[in-house]
């Protein structure tokens, strides 16, 4: 019998991309605002509702909500909506939970490697390198924080949290802004472009998220990047290359790229080195492990 598997963020790009590709594998719920059809279930962190239904039978719980990505809004307004919904969300179901007196199998919690803050080449963040300063840091620890009090609390056996970095795919997150120009033979860059960009595949996030619900060994905080370290220069050209054959780079001045994409694309603005030693060390193999077979495959070559 599949297990029961409770994703939050049910409009938003992980949700989908793992319904899709484990439809059949579990029973696949989305947490929505604007449920439309079966396996949807009503969900309002930011008016504290939950549809109680949503949890009944629920094995594990798949929390990718309140993730700061493309066209997510950085001012007051923009921030309280996203900890509602990362750190609120989290709690929502940690209440409801202990309502009914069910107790999950695992909570992964879907993160991401900006909770590091901007890195210093040639510092290497691990899963024990100090957090960074600022709102996303912030908001990232909130929710790890909120993952690890389900267990503390036995309303889960075990949380685990999966830092990821970029996800990359073709129809959605951040590479089409990344790779903006490029079906011209332009590769447009933040700034020079020689900042570092954590990174993986969109397979390899979703198989991350799997080994996450079927490993009851792992337990707290993994890295998910794909163990090449490339530039935001790198991505951006060798986009430009496959998609038209040839490649132009043009460096945007940062104010002019912040004021095109908004605050959330602040990241890319930095540079990281991350390494995901602990997760490999589970056996985790990435399929896409280089940034060229990566957009090799996103791009159909």
């Amino acid at each position: 019998v599949c297990s029961s598997d409770l994703v939050t963020g049910g409009e938003e790009l992980l949700a989908r991309h793992f319904e899709r590709m484990y439809r059949g594998v579990y029973d696949v719920r989305l947490l929505c605002r604007r449920p439309s059809r079966a396996g949807e279930f009503y969900w309002n962190p930011l008016r504290d509702e939950l549809d109680p239904a949503a949890l009944e039978g629920v094995n594990h719980i798949v929390h990718t909500a309140g993730i700061a990505g493309v066209g997510s809004r950085l001012d007051l307004r923009g921030r309280d909506r996203l900890w509602r919904e990362r750190v609120g969300g989290a709690a929502l179901i940690g209440r409801h939970l202990l309502a009914s007196g069910a107790q999950l199998e695992s909570f992964v919690n879907v993160s991401s490697t900006a909770i590091y803050g901007s890195g210093l080449d040639p510092y290497i963040h691990t899963e024990a390198s100090p957090v960074g300063s600022g709102f996303l840091a912030s908001l990232y620890v909130g929710g790890e924080e909120e993952a690890y009090l389900l267990e503390a609390e036995a309303l889960a056996k075990r949380w685990v949290s999966l830092r990821m970095g970029e996800v990359l795919c073709g129809y959605g997150g951040v590479l089409p802004y990344m790779a903006v120009g490029g079906n011209y033979g332009l590769a447009l860059l933040c700034g020079i472009g020689q900042q570092l960009v954590p990174w993986v595949h969109v397979s390899d996030a979703m198989r991350s998220i799997w080994l996450a619900i079927e490993n009851r060994e792992m337990r707290g905080v993994y890295n998910v990047v794909a163990p090449e370290w490339v530039s935001y220069r790198e991505i951006a050209t060798l986009s430009a290359q496959m998609r038209s054959g040839r490649s132009l780079p043009l460096p945007i001045p940062r104010g002019v790229w912040r004021a095109a994409v908004g605050a959330w694309g602040g990241p890319l603005m930095h540079s990281q080195r991350v390494a995901s030693e602990r997760i490999e060390e589970l056996g985790f193999d990435y399929l896409y492990p280089d940034i060229s077979g990566a957009l090799q495959h996103i791009y159909g070559e």
